[in-house]
């Protein structure tokens, strides 16, 4: 159902008004798409709230200010009307998809997965509702599923390259490196000095135990971006395996100096410095992993191997620092959807 037949579907829906008052929710509406378009959302949703105070039931009115709100980080709002709106229209596949986006951005993946399905139901060639798919069950580690899904999406032409991205993650956590690989080449023949793609692809590499292509690889994107964690610390965990313990160390120090809290790299530090002899150097490493990942066997088993068997009984574990997260936004403002995609 195109945007025209739409609004004259929710206008039924949403009751009878004269011709006059009905061309005038209409012009409303269609403005407040042409201001959403142009990135005037506040005059956008007036104009939508407006159609909204005179005909309560107009559902197109709903949709377009549930998805404007989903949009600008008021999603419970958001998704309360488009609810309303595939309750009164439930054969609507664009309500669907929109409804799965919004439902993600509230963190109700549940919610995301069976309105993703349901426009999928309703229209198989739905190619933004099969990534929407594919991103919400990866989000609940379903991996196999979300990439059918995925690989769907792309053979309908839907998929950006963080979609073909996400699609790499997630044959990489099914262990077909061969797939995974296959989609991060994809993404660099587009877009071939991206630094994240590039230490993804190393890091497969290294996982199908073809050290030096890795090593190539992984050499050309710290030479664009030496301080990207993915890179230095796939470079040097790729480096102590092929025995070049010195270059191996730089780069699994300069990892831990752009991470400083990302216990494995502090771990795998240790665990090169204690190869390499230097045992000083190795147990301040392995007191940073173990402040920062209390508990965790590997980390615990580097220090007994360290450190000697009763190293656990002696060891005082420090006490982690707090990680710092990005605060939330103390007011509403446009949030990141690149994750599930809205529809128009």
């Amino acid at each position: 159902m195109n945007r025209q037949q739409r609004r004259a579907g929710a206008k039924k829906a949403g009751g009878k008004s004269s011709r006059a008052s009905a061309d005038f929710l209409t012009q409303l509406v269609n403005d407040g798409m042409a201001l959403i378009n142009g990135g005037k959302l506040t005059e956008a949703e007036q104009k939508l709230r407006q159609a909204l105070k005179l005909e309560p039931g107009y559902i197109e009115a709903k949709h377009q200010l549930g998805t404007l709100l989903a949009r600008t980080g008021r999603g419970d709002e958001g998704v309360a009307l488009l609810r309303e709106a595939v309750a009164a229209l439930p054969n609507e596949p664009i309500y669907w998809s929109n409804l799965a986006a919004a439902c993600y951005g509230i963190m109700d993946t549940d919610g995301a997965i069976e309105a993703s399905k349901k426009a999928v139901e309703l229209q198989p060639d739905y190619g933004l509702a099969w990534d929407n798919l594919g991103s919400a069950l990866m989000d609940r580690k379903l991996y196999r599923e979300a990439a059918e899904a995925l690989e769907r999406a792309r053979a309908l032409g839907a998929s950006d390259l963080e979609s073909v991205r996400r699609l790499s993650a997630c044959y990489f956590h099914q262990s077909d490196f061969t797939n995974a690989e296959r989609c991060l080449r994809d993404v660099l023949t587009a877009a071939p000095d991206d630094i994240e793609t590039l230490a993804n692809l190393g890091s497969i590499l290294i996982a199908r135990n073809e050290y030096h292509a890795a090593k190539d690889v992984l050499s050309t994107a710290t030479a664009q971006a030496p301080d990207h964690f993915g890179s230095a610390y796939h470079l040097g965990k790729v480096l102590k395996i092929l025995g070049e313990t010195e270059q191996a160390l730089r780069w699994l120090r300069r990892a831990t100096s752009s991470q400083p809290r990302n216990a494995v790299a502090w771990r795998d530090l240790a665990a090169a410095l204690y190869d390499a002899g230097e045992q000083q150097d190795a147990e301040v490493a392995l007191e940073r992993a173990l402040a920062l990942a209390p508990g965790a066997p590997e980390v615990e088993a580097l220090a007994q191997r360290i450190r000697g068997a009763d190293a656990m009984v002696t060891l005082l574990t420090p006490v982690p620092e707090t990680v710092q997260t990005k605060p939330e936004p103390k007011q509403p403002g446009i949030v990141d959807l690149s994750v599930l995609k809205i529809g128009s």
